[in-house]
This record gives C-alpha cells, structure tokens and sequence, in this order.
C-alpha cells in the first residue's frame, strides 16, 4: 500500500515543484529589462523540475506579451539565449523585411494553453494532497496560491 501511494503522490509532488508561469519572485519566474525603446532583455529563472522546453514557451510567452502590452506586433531574437536561460529581442510595428520575426499574436494564441496548464497543474496538487501544509512543501507561487499562502 505504501509503494502505491508513493508511486501516486511522488510525480505529483515533482509536478508541484516545477516552476509556474508568474513575475519573477524567490521562487523563479519570468524577468524582463528594457535597454532602449524596442530592444528587451528576457528571461526566465525556473526550479530543477521546470522541463527546458516549457522554459523555452514562458521566455517566448512573455516577449510576445511585451511586444503587445508596448502596442507592436513583431519581434526578433537578436542575442540567442544565455546560460540563465535569456534571450534578448527588438520589438517592430510592422514586419521588416530580410528578418525572420515572430508574430506576437501567434505566439500567445500558440502557447497560452501551454503556459496557463503549468499553474493548473499546480493547483491540482494543492487540492489533491489536501492543503497548505503539503502545499509549502510543494514549493507553489508567492502571493499566487489558494489563500494567498506563501511557496517553499
């Protein structure tokens, strides 16, 4: 019974540490500095349980949500990603010519169910190991879980 129950509860346990899409904070997440009017350097800082790939979506997630929130549609990596896991981007209005661009609109409309499954995921957790005191544990999202309480 016990190797049953720890066979059910360690992947969800390791599910539950996995870093959530959120503003960077203790815990991880998303960071982002603008250098001039459209260059941005983004970045994404993720526990050892965050799968590379899903790092990859957050990083182009939040530059496609920068573009927009700056009123652009574009965007080109210009500096490939770093060892913490940054890239840095010129946003554009308009598509330029000769440079391969991302559609800021395509690139949410594409990963949004990804990128918002990773804090449902989390969730389940909590609920499914009954609460705050496995959810510390858990190491969750600051200000972001249910009651408010506080990641490990």
């Amino acid at each position: 019974m016990k190797k049953l129950l720890l066979a059910i509860v360690l992947p969800l346990i390791i599910t539950g540490c996995a870093t959530t899409y959120h503003q960077q904070n203790l815990f991880g997440g998303y960071s982002d500095q603008k250098f001039e009017k459209d260059i941005y350097q983004v970045g994404f800082d993720a526990s050892f349980f965050t799968d590379r790939d899903m790092i990859e979506q957050f990083i182009q997630y939040r530059s496609a949500e920068i573009v927009i929130e700056e009123g652009y549609q574009f965007y080109a990596i210009i500096d490939n990603y770093t060892p913490a896991h940054s890239i840095t981007i010129r946003i554009y209005e308009e598509r330029p010519e000769n440079i391969e661009v991302r559609d800021a609109n395509e690139v949410i409309a594409n990963l949004k169910e990804n990128v918002h499954q990773s804090r449902k995921i989390s969730d389940a957790v909590y609920y499914l190991l009954g609460g705050a005191t496995i959810y510390l544990i858990l190491c969750g999202d600051a200000g972001e879980t249910p009651n408010g309480l506080l990641g490990c």
